[in-house]
């Protein structure tokens, strides 16, 4: 991104194949895994394999096309269980699940209309701020089925 009001170069990024990204990215995936499961526990949830996989897959943005329903009920153990630890900010927690909630349906605006009642009918979607423009826009979207810009 370039920025009108700095004047000058502030930070240089080099990519290169022996760059850590490439060389050891498995010990990386590994590393932050353990971490997604320390906080899991950290809430207070006990999670078992198949959750540490969803949280992993909703860590990386590979529920698209996940179970409404499933990811909801998730969702909601997040939200309980920090209830009950306070291990993270309620509102900050609730926040980032409403742009989750609100990217995955994005992601899926091509299913039609039915897209857009999910999104509205789950209570996670009223946590971030979005203008009634923006739902009006996405509606449109769910209803052409396609990508208007």
């Amino acid at each position: 991104k370039v920025f009108a009001n700095i004047p000058k170069v502030l930070f240089l990024y080099r990519l290169h194949l022996n760059q850590t990204c490439n060389t050891d990215r498995g010990i990386q995936v590994s590393v932050a895994n353990d971490v997604r499961i320390k906080m899991l526990k950290r809430l207070g949830l006990s999670p078992t394999v198949r959750d540490i996989k969803a949280h992993i897959d909703f860590s990386l943005l590979k529920w698209v096309k996940a179970d409404n329903e499933k990811l909801a009920k998730w969702f909601d153990a997040l939200v309980k269980s920090n209830q009950v630890s306070q291990y993270l900010d309620e509102h900050a927690l609730k926040k980032v699940i409403s742009a989750f909630w609100w990217k995955r349906h994005r992601a899926n605006k091509a299913q039609g209309w039915p897209v857009f009642f999910s999104l509205i009918s789950c209570k996670y979607h009223k946590y971030d701020r979005h203008s009634i423009i923006q739902y009006i826009v996405f509606f449109i979207k769910c209803v052409i089925r396609g990508d208007v810009r």
